[in-house]
């Protein structure tokens, strides 16, 4: 036999090797699919079923990839601090018209929400007003333009944070308005990309959503199976304010206790008591736990 016969034999006999592999494993994917019990398809979950669920698998055997939700690793996520961002005046607009004919002032007020280090404090300006001035929670003297030209954007100076981190030191209850006095003559002037920022971990938001992504995960409390959704790692948080309470409140205040319902904990929050809190106190570096529990059928916070 020549020597391009042999090579012929080879690729035909790789090509038939591989053929019977993928039909080995469509049958033992067909096996496994059924059903199954609990320690088989754990073994399956964490073995065939990557395969099974594959695209290329033909459509009357290919597993629903949310076949092994309970078997899914624990996902894990962090809270940190971030930058929170203010970009309103107390009134709830984004920006600001100011007429003063023939001079004057006027007051504006950015609202603090809680008790937190301003860490960033800008806006801008544009208009024609001779003697543009403007101060934070005190006399217009912070910033000064003798004579603004129409056509520009005058950015505030950065200093004006030290202004603002003051007028926050004193505050004694929130939320709490920082002042922006504005002054100037014969003209007027646009108040605009307002920005005060502070850092705070995004708690109640975070564990919110991720009772809600449970509960969809669990069909809405119909799955058959518990299942650990996710782990919350909070990192150098502000904790005191967490409890039931406040999760429901942002529950109702975002209208999801449609969704998912805690009458348990407020008789206003839905229709149902779908969530178990068994948080007694989250400690500014703890953790929370979300999960499915089949048993109760509810979303466990521990």
């Amino acid at each position: 036999m020549t020597a391009g016969g042999k090579k012929g034999d080879i690729t035909i006999d790789a090509m038939f090797g591989a053929f019977i592999g993928l039909v080995t494993i469509i049958l033992l994917v067909s096996f496994f699919s059924l059903q199954m019990p609990t320690f088989a398809k754990e073994i399956y979950c964490k073995t065939f079923f990557y395969v099974a669920s594959a695209s290329f698998m033909p459509s009357g055997i290919r597993q629903d990839s949310s076949y092994c939700r309970e078997f899914s690793m624990l996902e894990t996520e962090y809270v940190k601090p971030q930058k929170v961002f203010v970009k309103t005046i107390s009134e709830g607009s984004s920006s600001k018209l100011i007429k003063l004919y023939p001079a004057g002032w006027e007051q504006l007020e950015i609202l603090l929400p809680e008790n937190r280090t301003i860490e960033d404090f800008s806006f801008s300006a544009m208009g024609n007003l001779s003697n543009f001035s403007a101060g934070i929670c005190g006399p217009p003297d912070d910033w000064n333009v003798s004579q603004m030209v129409p056509s520009r954007k005058y950015s505030s100076p950065k200093d004006m944070l030290k202004s603002a981190k003051e007028c926050a030191s004193k505050c004694s209850s929130f939320p709490c308005p920082i002042t922006l006095n504005i002054s100037g003559e014969n003209g007027i002037v646009v108040i605009s990309d307002i920005s005060l920022a502070y850092r705070k971990c995004l708690l109640e938001e975070e564990i919110a959503s991720n009772i809600l992504a449970c509960w969809e995960k669990a069909n809405r409390g119909q799955y058959s199976k518990g299942i650990k959704c996710k782990a919350l790692v909070v990192s150098n948080c502000e904790t005191t304010g967490i409890s039931e309470q406040s999760i429901t409140e942002y529950l109702k205040q975002q209208g999801l206790c449609r969704i998912i319902g805690n009458t348990g904990s407020d008789p206003e929050c839905g229709e149902s008591d779908d969530i178990l809190w068994e948080i007694v106190n989250l400690k500014p570096d703890g953790s929370v736990l979300i999960e499915f529990v089949n048993s109760t059928k509810k979303i466990r916070v521990s």
